[in-house]
């Protein structure tokens, strides 16, 4: 999509938003909600259980932002540059950092992940910081997960962190319910954004890997990170395996098939481990993560790390992640132990929108 195109329907996106608000503060005399999400790659993967939760929340009127054309009603293209000609926003959302908001606005930044995942490198703590000082709250699923963004903060924010649960885990618990799709012996392979974490990720590993599992007679499902699906490494890979049987890639808006139909999750670092075991009660297995540099870094400290044991297993070769697949009677006192676990996820009060408008 051509620069001038976007910014022409951007311009005429804001022209009938503010008509649109004008009417339904006046008519309906509801607050209007507005969720932005900056990345063109990661948009249709969060709009759905982002339009899931708010399709229960009658009391107010929805509009929906992104980079992105969609055609359905109060979805809009709109540049991030040209949120500021955007009135009347009681409440501006977003679940990924941005730059720009609607003026006037409560801002709050729904955090992404489910635990205390590494946020960046920290080379670029930094700018992420400067970016967050614009929001007024700043949602996360744990109190861990606050502890992380008041260390980053420097335990004195301007922001005000709050603990709410974590928005996905109703919406994939409700559709793995509804599905009829049934487990087979599939290992789902989910790796974090490589280039974000270049010496944390599990990257170079996979075709090794894959090759051990198919051969072993798994059916494995790859899932890259959004941010990758389109890259050179990701598309390589796709294109050795995709006519074998047992390969499946995924790259759909939404994962809960996935989640449903897999035994198991590998991974590097990515927060998408904790979500899956939360809502499936399967193991995760962590793979051959680079202890010096977690240790160089402190991401030893997060209970990303210290609580692995709780939910899968450290992995350094193909043989041991082999080993666990098979052993029946250590993947059930596994599960068993994940069922415990994950209750302080789920017992978290539901998200309330009315607290950012009555508290700012």
């Amino acid at each position: 999509m051509s620069f001038l195109f976007k910014n022409i329907i951007s311009i005429y996106n804001i022209f009938l938003i503010n008509i649109k608000i004008f009417f339904i503060k006046i008519i309906l005399k509801k607050k209007i909600i507005f969720f932005y999400h900056p990345k063109k790659k990661l948009t249709k993967n969060n709009l759905t259980f982002i339009t899931d939760y708010f399709k229960k929340k009658k009391k107010y009127y929805f509009l929906y932002g992104s980079t992105l054309i969609f055609y359905k009603s109060n979805f809009f293209l709109i540049k991030q540059s040209y949120l500021k000609f955007l009135y009347g926003v009681d409440l501006f959302l977003s679940n990924n950092v941005c730059d720009k908001f609607t003026p006037k606005s409560v801002k709050v930044y729904l955090h992404h992940d489910i635990y205390d995942t590494p946020l960046v490198e920290k080379s670029k703590e930094k700018k992420l910081l400067s970016k967050l000082n614009n929001y007024n709250f700043i949602v996360v699923a744990t109190q861990h997960g606050k502890k992380v963004f008041e260390n980053l903060f420097n335990k004195n924010p301007n922001v005000k962190i709050v603990v709410f649960k974590y928005l996905k885990i109703d919406y994939i618990l409700k559709k793995i319910k509804q599905s009829k799709i049934k487990q087979t012996k599939t290992i789902l392979i989910a790796p974090t954004n490589y280039l974000s974490f270049p010496k944390m990720s599990m990257q170079s590993k996979l075709n090794v890997i894959f090759q051990i599992l198919l051969k072993n007679n798994y059916r494995v499902i790859y899932r890259p990170h959004p941010s990758n699906f389109d890259d050179l490494k990701v598309i390589k890979l796709k294109s050795k395996y995709e006519n074998y049987k047992n390969f499946i890639f995924d790259n759909s808006p939404d994962y809960f098939e996935s989640y449903k139909i897999s035994n198991f999750l590998l991974t590097d670092i990515s927060g998408t481990a904790y979500t899956y075991a939360v809502t499936t009660t399967k193991p995760a297995l962590f793979f051959n993560i680079n202890e010096v540099y977690n240790k160089l870094l402190k991401y030893n400290e997060l209970n990303y790390f210290k609580n692995i044991n709780k939910i899968g297993w450290k992995v350094n070769s193909t043989n041991k992640i082999i080993e666990i697949l098979n052993n029946k009677q250590k993947v059930s006192n596994k599960k068993n132990k994940i069922f415990k676990f994950r209750k302080i996820f789920l017992q978290t009060k539901d998200l309330d929108l009315k607290y950012f408008l009555n508290n700012d």
